[in-house]
């Protein structure tokens, strides 16, 4: 994932921007497992660990909407 989505190094995080890199990069399901998401590449997203806590199982529409108010 750094190197596909990022520099090598570091990656963006999918909802806060901030910089990740191999010590605290979290994959986030797109698709939750609660809805039968998997950790294929086409589900997958980089995520901080905050974030990704916070989001939990909520769709991405619903956390996306959260995130901005």
């Amino acid at each position: 994932m750094l190197r596909e989505l990022g520099n090598g190094q570091t990656v963006p995080c999918a909802w806060c921007g901030g910089e990740l890199d191999f010590s605290n990069l979290t994959i986030d399901r797109i698709i939750p497992g609660s809805e039968g998401g998997s950790y294929r590449w086409n589900n997958v997203q980089p995520s901080c660990l905050a974030d990704n806590q916070a989001r939990g199982d909520r769709p991405v529409e619903i956390f996306a909407r959260m995130a901005i108010a």
